[in-house]
């Protein structure tokens, strides 16, 4: 079964909904992730499908994968935490909207293909709203389970709070403007550090060139605490998103 038919049997959409999809392809200088630089000249796409089903729920499902040259940012020389290069995500999650806040729940499967397929999952809660141009939320995320080498992180949790400010231009040219603060409640063998991780903004701009395809630059700042990434304290980077409706 397809990726598409199967999010519908899953989430319980009729197989008449209508399905959106889009296609996503792009080049980022630097892989971010949570406010540490994972890697440099990062190449990525992602498949993603989104639907309604019964009882007004909103579904989603995708997949994303990732290829970059590493950053030797491991903090212990004897294991290779940092040391792979090739990522492949699987998530999947419902939505309904109350009044005007959006409920979701989901998860998030990382794969580190160079580490033997190792990786972890994560399951997530998050509430959104809108107002007029206005985007605020907050995303909880659980850590399941961590395969990775010796790490017992088991049971992490990590949040972060986002706002947004969408503004255009013309028709067809936008921009969006965001911010996010995160941070960490863990206990591991990487970094016994809680609380504030870091906190980042971005300027985004997105221009359609046809009724199918979208191209979006944009830069960001990241700058995190000292004793979680102390090898990259502040950073700026940026790229390209082009994505395919259909």
């Amino acid at each position: 079964m397809g990726l598409a038919g199967l999010s519908i049997a899953m989430f319980g959409a009729s197989a008449n909904a209508e399905v959106e999809s889009e296609f996503t392809v792009g080049y980022h200088s630097e892989y971010v992730f949570r406010g540490a630089s994972i890697g440099e000249d990062m190449m990525d796409f992602a498949l993603d499908f989104a639907g309604t089903g019964y009882c007004d729920f909103d579904w989603s499902a995708g997949i994303w994968f990732g290829s970059w040259d590493p950053n030797d940012l491991d903090p212990d020389p004897d294991e290779d935490f940092y040391d792979y290069e090739d990522e492949l995500n699987i998530y999947g999650g419902i939505s309904r909207t109350f009044n005007c806040v959006t409920l979701e729940l989901g998860f998030i499967r990382y794969i580190f293909i160079d580490d033997n397929g190792a990786g972890n999952t994560e399951l997530y809660f998050s509430a959104s709203t809108e107002f007029n141009n206005f985007g605020l939320g907050a995303t909880v995320y659980y850590n399941v389970d961590a395969e990775r080498d010796s790490s017992t992180s088991t049971g992490d949790v990590y949040a972060d709070i986002t706002a947004t400010y969408g503004f255009d231009f013309t028709d067809t040219l936008s921009g969006e403007f965001g911010a996010m603060v995160g941070f960490y409640d863990r206990d591991n063998d990487i970094s016994e550090d809680d609380g504030y991780a870091h906190w980042g903004a971005y300027l985004s701009l997105s221009q359609q060139i046809s009724d199918c395809i979208t191209l979006t630059p944009y830069i960001s700042y990241v700058d995190n605490d000292d004793d979680y990434n102390s090898e990259d304290d502040d950073l700026f980077y940026g790229g390209l998103r082009a994505t395919y409706s259909f």
